[in-house]
């Protein structure tokens, strides 16, 4: 399932229980605190045992972590008109490098 914003731009896609998002650190790290950040509204359609992966193209990391987790240390804001979003700092995540595979660009990614 392939989830977008209002606006119609893909948030991530969800595959056999991993809920994948691509972002550029210049772009969506939210400096403040330090996190990546989902929409709740997305957040909250996923099942606790769902593996989240947030892969940072610029310096190919890839963040992991459980919805579980995810829901359970995030704080909360709402920013720039994108609604409600749930904030994680990166000390909460996994951080592992990327395989070759998450260097190719999926066709899902605008």
């Amino acid at each position: 399932m392939i989830y977008k914003d209002s606006r119609g731009r893909t948030i991530g896609k969800l595959t056999a229980g991993v809920f994948k998002k691509t972002v550029s650190k210049s772009k969506h790290l939210f400096r403040s605190t330090n996190s990546w950040a989902i929409q709740d509204s997305v957040l909250q359609q996923l099942e606790d045992s769902v593996r989240i992966e947030i892969f940072d193209k610029e310096d190919k990391i890839l963040y992991c972590t459980t919805t579980a987790q995810f829901k359970k240390h995030c704080h909360y804001l709402e920013f720039k008109g994108y609604g409600l979003q749930a904030y994680l700092a990166l000390e909460q995540f996994k951080q592992e490098p990327a395989t070759a595979r998450q260097l190719i660009k999926p066709e899902w990614v605008s």
